[in-house]
C-alpha cells in the first residue's frame, strides 16, 4: 500500500507544539500588555499576538487535516473512544444541545471552521473556539488544546 513521504507524526507533533506555546503564552502576554507597558506598541502587539495567532491558524489546519489522514489511515479517534478519559471539548450544536467532540470531530470543526478565537480565561486550560460557516449546523466548538497536545504530542512515528 502506497503512504505519503511526509513524516506525518512529527508534522502532527510539531503543530501541536506552535498551538500548545501560542495558547499558554496569550494570557502572561496579555498580562504584561496590561501592566507594563502604556503608550502605543504596535509592533510589539503584532509580534506577539498577530504573527503568533496566523502561525498558530496555520498549525491548526496543518493539524486537522493530518488527524483526518491518521485516523482514516489508522483508526486514530477510535483508539481513544472509550478506552481514555481524555475530553477533547465540546461542541454546540444548532438546536443548543451540547455534545462531546471525540479527536476525528475536533480535526472536522477546525477543517470546517470559517475562524478560531482563543479562550485564554483560565491560563493552564486554553480553548480554541472554532466558528462555523453559515452552512455548518453547529454554532461553535470548544477544543481543549492541553487535552489535544496530550494526544498528539505522544503519538509514536
Amino acid at each position: 500500500m502506497e503512504t505519503l513521504s511526509l513524516p506525518i507524526v512529527r508534522i502532527v507533533r510539531e503543530n501541536i507544539a506552535v498551538l500548545l506555546t501560542h495558547a499558554l503564552s496569550r494570557a502572561p502576554l496579555e498580562e504584561i500588555v496590561q501592566t507594563q507597558l502604556s503608550g502605543e506598541f504596535k509592533q510589539f502587539r503584532e509580534t506577539a499576538f498577530a504573527l503568533s495567532e496566523q502561525r498558530a491558524e496555520r498549525a491548526c489546519v496543518e493539524l486537522a487535516l493530518l488527524l483526518r489522514y491518521l485516523d482514516d489511515e489508522q483508526g486514530l479517534s477510535e483508539s481513544y473512544e472509550g478506552h481514555s478519559r481524555i475530553n477533547f471539548g465540546y461542541v454546540t450544536k444548532g438546536d443548543g444541545t451540547i455534545g462531546d467532540l471525540k479527536l476525528r470531530d475536533v480535526a472536522n470543526k477546525v477543517i470546517h471552521a470559517r475562524g478560531f478565537e482563543w479562550d485564554t480565561r483560565l491560563a493552564k486550560s486554553p480553548k480554541l473556539i472554532c466558528l462555523p460557516r453559515e452552512d455548518q449546523l453547529w454554532k461553535s466548538a470548544s477544543i481543549d488544546v492541553v487535552a489535544l497536545s496530550v494526544v498528539c504530542g505522544s503519538l509514536i512515528g
